[in-house]
C-alpha cells in the first residue's frame, strides 16, 4: 500500500493519458488530440458535453464537463469518479497503474494545432442586441466601458482548414487595446464562449480602487450587478488558466472582499472553496442560476434589497 505522503510525489510519474484512458474506458490512444464524450457524471447528458483535452500549459491532459461544471486533472477526475479526496486518489491510480500498466496503450505526445479565432468583423448595434441586453439591466453604456463589441463574423482555422461564423447575437469581449479575448453566443448553447486568450482578467482594465471587491463568474455578471449602482470593483476570472494567484496582489488592496457566483452545484463549492483557502466571504443569491439572470427574472430592485441585507 502507498502512504499518502509519497502518493502525492510518485502521482506524477504516472502518465495523464493512461489515467484517462484507463479510468474512462477510451478505446483511442491520447496522443495529444482533444476527445468529446458524454459525460461520465451526468447520466442524462444527451449531447456529449465533457472534453478531454491536453493543456499546453500545463503539459499535461486535463478535462472540463460544461454538463456539470467538472474540470480538473487526473486525479480531480479519479477524485470525482470514486468519491474520495485527492490524496485517496492519487493513492488508487498508482496503484491501478501498478497493476494495470501497459505501455502500448501510452501514446507519445503530438502536438496538435486547435482551433483558433485568426479574424473578426465587427457591426453596429441594433434593436435585437438591445432586447438581449435590456433584461439584464445592461445598457450601452456599460457595454462601451467594458469595451463589448457586436460581431458580424469571425473566423476560426486550424491544420489548413478555416470556417466562418456568422449570425444573430455574436459578441466580442475586447482589451482596453482593443484585443479580442473572448467571443460570446448566447444563441448556441452548447458552445457559448469562444476563448481566444483564457490569460486575461475580466473587469481589470476597469477596476477603480475601491474600498470593496467583488469576483464574479462572467463579465455580464460583472456588468449586471454594476447596473444595480453597487459601490465596488469587480473582477472574473477568463477561463482555467486565470487563477486566484493571477490577482492575489490586487486582493489586499481592499477592506472588504466576495465571491459572488453562480447559484449551482459547482458555483457554490467555489464560493465554499474561496473562503476556507483564501478568507473571502461569499454571497449566495438563492435566485436564478447567476446574478444576471436573476435581475432578468426578478427584476433589479429585488436583487438591490437582497444584496444590501450585506454589509457592503
Amino acid at each position: 500500500m502507498f502512504s499518502s505522503q509519497n502518493a502525492v510525489f510518485e502521482i506524477q510519474e504516472v502518465p495523464s493519458q493512461w489515467v484517462f484512458q484507463y479510468y474512462l474506458n477510451l478505446e483511442e490512444k491520447l496522443i495529444g488530440q482533444d476527445v468529446r464524450l458524454k459525460s461520465v457524471f451526468n447520466k442524462n447528458d444527451k449531447t456529449p458535453s465533457m472534453f478531454v483535452f491536453y493543456s499546453n500549459d500545463h503539459k499535461e491532459y486535463r478535462f472540463k464537463c460544461f454538463s456539470t461544471g467538472k474540470y480538473g486533472d487526473k486525479v480531480n477526475l479519479v477524485s470525482y469518479l470514486e468519491g474520495i479526496d485527492m490524496k485517496n486518489a492519487c493513492i488508487k491510480i498508482l496503484e491501478d497503474y501498478k497493476h494495470h500498466k501497459d505501455e502500448s496503450f501510452i501514446g507519445t505526445h503530438v502536438p496538435h494545432e486547435k482551433w483558433k479565432v485568426v479574424s473578426h468583423e465587427k457591426r453596429g448595434w441594433n434593436t435585437d442586441d438591445v432586447a438581449y441586453w435590456t433584461p439584464y439591466n445592461i445598457g450601452s453604456k456599460l457595454l462601451n466601458h467594458y469595451n463589448v463589441i457586436p460581431l458580424k463574423s469571425y473566423v476560426s482555422a486550424k491544420d489548413g482548414s478555416s470556417f466562418v461564423k456568422s449570425g444573430r447575437r455574436i459578441y466580442g469581449y475586447f482589451t482596453k487595446e482593443g484585443l479580442l479575448y473572448k467571443i460570446y453566443c448566447p444563441e448556441v448553447p452548447d458552445h457559448k464562449f469562444v476563448m481566444v486568450d483564457s490569460s486575461y482578467l475580466q473587469g481589470l482594465d476597469q477596476i477603480r480602487n475601491k474600498e470593496t471587491l467583488f469576483i464574479c463568474s462572467s463579465l455580464k455578471d460583472i456588468m449586471s450587478i454594476r447596473s444595480l449602482a453597487i459601490q465596488g470593483d469587480f473582477l472574473a476570472p477568463g477561463g482555467e488558466n486565470c487563477t486566484i494567484k493571477q490577482f492575489s496582489s490586487i486582493i489586499p488592496n481592499y477592506k472588504k472582499r466576495y465571491t459572488i457566483f453562480d447559484n449551482d452545484d459547482p458555483g457554490i463549492k467555489a464560493m465554499y472553496l474561496y473562503q476556507e483557502r483564501y478568507g473571502i466571504p461569499y454571497i449566495h443569491l438563492k435566485l436564478s442560476k447567476d446574478i444576471s439572470d436573476s435581475v432578468r427574472d426578478y427584476g433589479a430592485d429585488s436583487v438591490l434589497e437582497l444584496l444590501n441585507k450585506y454589509d457592503l
